[in-house]
């Protein structure tokens, strides 16, 4: 496909890299001819409206905490208060209306409060730290690339060092998945390359019914469940040259999309097709003879 004018922001910031990174025909049917699928109409809320409400609530909570201390100070009853007050007033503010089955609604706040519930008591289990950005929405220049996006969190940890965290209500979400040369999901990488200054490492914060966990590496060790130092990861690779590593594969994978790159390519073939509405516009069953997918 065409090249795009690389004085102008790309349009779907990390989102559509990542995109590309899944598959290039993805990246360019999704961000460059804006080929969008629309889910089914549904009496329920999708999954990805679930995903925005608890970031929502996630948001709601801490503005009003803003660091562990005050969470720890919380009963137990006055906790419960807290979240269901913030479920009401994130799925209120979403959903308008537009679901009307009380009977549903009901369920669904009780299943987002076991799933918010169990975040904040693993949260009351880290070492002390202070919520310094929520939903922060960030301009910088990655690989001669201007980028916009909005981080769902930074922390700062005792020694004044951050942690950057992203909230992932999805199941397949895996550390080691940043280390090859095409991830399927580096939003947590480009926004590290944004925030280098200070940022000791990079996590996702995962929610949902089969786990609740924090899964990601750190320069050092932070003492935080989860969050595994760099060296026990990749070992002989300091974080200097791990970061050069990762400016590497980004900077490769923004010019690829910034050039027009339309392969059909998808880095995980039954990962990526399996979640992929494109694929009667790339024809993949086509072009690839032993192309399978779930039905």
């Amino acid at each position: 496909g065409p090249a795009i004018n690389q004085s102008l922001p790309i349009k779907g910031g990390a989102y559509a890299i990542k995109t590309h990174s899944l598959c290039p025909f993805k990246g360019f049917a999704e961000w460059r001819l804006f080929v969008k699928t629309y889910p089914l109409p549904s009496a329920a809320l999708h999954a990805s409206e679930k995903g925005v409400i608890i970031h929502n609530i996630m948001a709601l909570i801490w503005n009003e905490l803003h660091d562990q201390a005050a969470l720890l100070l919380l009963t137990n009853r006055t906790l419960n208060r807290l979240i269901l007050k913030n479920i009401n007033i994130a799925m209120t503010a979403y959903i308008q209306g537009k679901i009307k089955s009380y009977q549903y609604l009901k369920i669904e706040k009780k299943r987002l409060f076991k799933l918010i519930k169990n975040w904040i008591l693993l949260e009351k289990e880290r070492p002390a730290f202070r919520v310094a950005k929520i939903e922060e929405k960030v301009s910088a220049k990655i690989a001669n690339y201007e980028f916009s996006f909005r981080i769902d969190r930074i922390d700062n940890l005792q020694n004044n060092e951050k942690i950057i965290l992203d909230y992932k209500t999805g199941g397949y979400n895996k550390v080691q998945d940043w280390f090859s040369e095409r991830p399927s999901d580096p939003q947590l990488v480009i926004y590290l390359l944004a925030e280098k200054e200070k940022t000791q490492g990079i996590a996702f914060a995962q929610i949902n019914a089969n786990e609740t966990a924090i899964k990601g590496i750190s320069c050092d060790d932070t003492a935080i469940k989860g969050i595994k130092p760099l060296s026990l990861v990749r070992k002989n690779t300091t974080w200097s040259d791990q970061l050069a590593l990762w400016n590497h594969d980004i900077t490769a994978l923004c010019n690829e999309f910034a050039l027009g790159d339309a392969r059909v390519y998808p880095v995980n073939k039954e990962a990526t097709c399996n979640q992929c509405k494109q694929q009667p516009f790339c024809r993949i069953k086509e072009i690839v003879s032993d192309y399978k997918i779930e039905s």
